[in-house]
Order: structure tokens, then C-alpha cells, then sequence
């Protein structure tokens, strides 16, 4: 688990190369990859732009950590399939992250779409802005948002901390 989560360290500081090498290193060890593995396998594939890989990694983590399914809808979007239901299982898993019943208002979407982009320290922005896109184009609301620190409770993140 360790070498997937370096892995993931690596994509977010614009290293894509050695994140794929450890990636695929720490899957090939393991006989029978965890589902979390394949979490971080899906978000590590997602933070080097290989969208297919992310979408087939989300796949088998069998949507374990409801984030992972807003990172499958990104990488969706990323490779132009732009069905009609991505939109609405967006809004879907925001709001049951956000009351457990996906009835979630769109302020609580929002926060937790801000949440979202802020989970991980994605210290390459041009990374950051894609995930954001992605978002985006699967039907998140993103308005507002931009790189840097989030701050609880705040609509955007605190410049003074960046």
C-alpha cells in the first residue's frame, strides 16, 4: 500500500512517469490488489492523464470510497463520453457524501465539490485544473473554486496559506 500511495505523491507533483512505475509495481506484487489499491491506482491514473486506466482501476475498486466515483465521472468526461447519466450520479454521490441519502441540497454539493478538489494536496495546479474541469464537465458544481488551501466554512481557499 505504501508504494501505491508514493505513487500517488508522484502524480501530484508532476511526476507522472515514476508514478505509473510504482503504481504498476505495487498491482503487479500484490496477488489480489485491495480495494483501496485500486482506489489510489484510479486517482494516481486520473493525476497523470491516463484516463482509461483511472476508469478501469475505479471499476474494480467497486466504488469502495464514494469520492472515487466523482474521479471515474472526471476521467469519464476527460475521454468525451458525455452520457446523460453522468451529470445525475455526480449530483448523486456529492450529496450522499454530504447526508448519507443523496438528498443533498446544492450547497452542500458545492461544499463538497470544494472538499473534493481539496482532499488531496495536488501541488501541481495544471493537475489540479483538470480535475476541476472534469468535474465540471460531469456536472459538479465548481464555481468559485481554485487551487490552494481550503478553509472550512470558507467559499473559497485562503490565499494567505498557499
Amino acid at each position: 500500500m505504501t508504494t501505491t500511495s508514493l505513487g500517488l505523491f508522484y502524480a501530484f507533483t508532476a511526476r507522472p512517469d515514476k508514478a505509473r512505475q510504482l503504481v504498476r509495481h505495487a498491482l503487479n506484487l500484490a496477488p489480489n490488489p485491495s480495494v483501496t489499491q485500486w482506489v489510489y491506482a484510479s486517482t494516481t491514473s486520473y493525476a497523470t492523464g491516463d484516463y482509461r486506466d483511472s476508469v478501469m482501476a475505479s471499476q474494480r475498486s467497486g466504488d469502495a470510497i464514494w469520492s472515487n466515483v466523482a474521479w471515474r465521472a472526471a476521467a469519464r468526461f476527460q475521454l468525451g463520453e458525455r452520457e446523460a447519466g453522468a451529470a445525475r450520479r455526480m449530483r448523486r454521490s456529492l450529496s450522499t457524501a454530504c447526508d448519507g441519502n443523496g438528498r443533498g441540497s446544492s450547497g452542500d454539493r458545492s461544499h463538497m465539490t470544494r472538499w473534493l478538489l481539496h482532499l488531496y494536496s495536488i501541488e501541481h495546479e495544471e493537475t489540479w485544473e483538470r480535475l476541476r474541469a472534469g468535474l465540471a464537465g460531469a456536472g459538479a458544481p465548481v464555481d468559485g473554486t481554485r487551487h490552494g488551501t481550503y478553509v472550512v466554512g470558507a467559499s473559497t481557499p485562503d490565499p494567505i496559506r498557499q
